[in-house]
């Protein structure tokens, strides 16, 4: 009996959590009319809450390899056959289609937070996982990409419609009916909070839940000085190639999306964009002269490093600050002005996001270095297939490309100790980070 407390206790979360996620798709499920519209949002909130107790209870699950094998070889089967046996014969037959993909996406992303977790995933990362691919659910990119990939022929289809009516759960989150361009911004929105979910750093969300971080355990054994050394080396290693792999895969994103936006465009509006974004290259250059400064003068600068990089990022942000300021100011005009001006921010926010960037790996995280310029890396891209689908002219392009940049830089920034506080002068001969 003792052992059977034991065991419960070890594992009450996750058991806990479990049955109230079941409880509530029962209730869900049988509580309320298999219809695609939400009159409230809090209804919404009520269809929402299985999904947030199911990805809890994944999270909470706390198995030994041995048990997580033997649930593996039962769970995944039973997933696909209830997508085999049951979502695919309903879709067949036609009755309630859209209702039916509602339930299956969410059940389908949980299938895959399930198998990563049972396959050894961290807790932390299969919350990242649940919560990113619900946000994209709940985006609207799925009634963006109707309206883009299939060839419509109803004009009250194409061209994309001017008030977006039929989008209940971006309706009752807003409060109205969303325009095409208030839809275009929430379905931004969306991917951008999807991005931070995946990339920002454990810390921050316990911080932002007011968690602690789990004690490390002690190793039993420190490892002989050679070892110690070839392990120093391919952490290295490692860490070099992630900021090559970030770095080369949002340069190679920059450099081919001109391939995609030119048959878009034509030559006359995609000859505007490339002037505006190649008059001011040297101001990217300009502004990466800071990053330069930062990876050779910080470290010699023992004392007063911490004022120092504040300095330099300062130096970094200005030509930024200034080029956005000029691009509001000439927003009301349009036309090339304002195209110039856009283009100038995107340059030197670049810039910046490269300084911010070797910021963090002098600080020992250059994780962070990849990850941001893999982050840039899927905003074009997925602003590229917005203009390839006729979605964004070359201003509201160049526009879209300026958020993503800032975006990733105020996350940097705010992960910068000499960005977030400015500590007392240290006294001379001391060592300063």
């Amino acid at each position: 009996m003792a052992v059977d407390q034991s065991v419960f206790r070890a594992h009450r979360a996750f058991i806990v959590l479990t049955v109230a996620a079941f409880a509530a798709a029962a209730g869900v499920w049988f509580g309320f009319p298999h219809e695609k519209d939400i009159p409230n949002i809090w209804v919404f909130l009520v269809k929402l809450l299985p999904f947030v107790l199911a990805v809890e209870a994944i999270a909470a699950m706390n198995l030994s390899a041995a048990v997580r094998r033997g649930i593996a070889l039962a769970a995944v089967p039973v997933c696909f056959l209830v997508y085999f046996t049951y979502f695919v014969p309903k879709i067949f037959f036609g009755e309630g289609v859209y209702y039916l993909v509602l339930v299956l996406t969410p059940f389908l992303i949980l299938a895959l937070v399930l198998a990563f977790r049972l396959g050894g995933g961290a807790a932390g990362t299969a919350r990242r996982l649940g919560y990113a691919c619900i946000l994209l659910q709940l985006s609207g990119l799925e009634d963006l990409a109707y309206l883009t990939i299939n060839p419509h022929t109803d004009p009250k289809w194409t061209p994309i419609p001017e008030v977006w009516s039929w989008a209940d759960h971006m309706t009752v989150r807003v409060g109205h009916e969303l325009t095409k361009n208030e839809a275009f911004v929430f379905i931004g929105v969306h991917v951008v909070l999807a991005v931070l979910v995946l990339t920002l750093p454990d810390r921050f969300w316990r911080r932002l839940v007011g968690r602690r971080a789990e004690p490390r355990r002690p190793r039993s054994r420190r490892p002989s000085g050679r070892a110690a050394e070839r392990a120093v080396r391919g952490r290295r290693r490692a860490d070099a190639l992630r900021v090559i792999a970030g770095r080369g895969t949002a340069r190679a994103c920059i450099a081919l999306s001109p391939v995609v936006l030119l048959p878009v465009w034509g030559a006359e509006r995609f000859g505007e964009y490339v002037a505006a974004t190649s008059t001011f290259g040297f101001l990217l250059l300009l502004v990466m002269g800071a990053e330069k400064t930062l990876l050779t003068a910080v470290p010699r600068t023992r004392v007063l490093a911490h004022e120092a990089t504040r300095a330099l990022l300062a130096r970094a942000a200005a030509p930024v600050a200034c080029c956005l300021a000029l691009a509001v100011v000439l927003a009301p005009v349009g036309g090339a002005a304002s195209l110039y001006a856009l283009g100038a921010a995107y340059l030197t926010g670049q810039g910046l996001l490269s300084a911010l960037a070797a910021t963090h790996r002098l600080l020992g995280h250059p994780v962070r270095d990849g990850l941001a310029f893999t982050a840039l890396a899927l905003h074009v891209l997925a602003a590229t297939a917005l203009a390839a689908a006729g979605v964004l002219a070359p201003h509201a392009y160049l526009v879209v490309l300026v958020a993503g940049v800032l975006v990733v830089c105020a996350v940097l920034a705010a992960l910068v100790p000499a960005v977030r506080s400015r500590p007392a002068r240290p006294a001379a001969g001391s060592a300063a980070c």
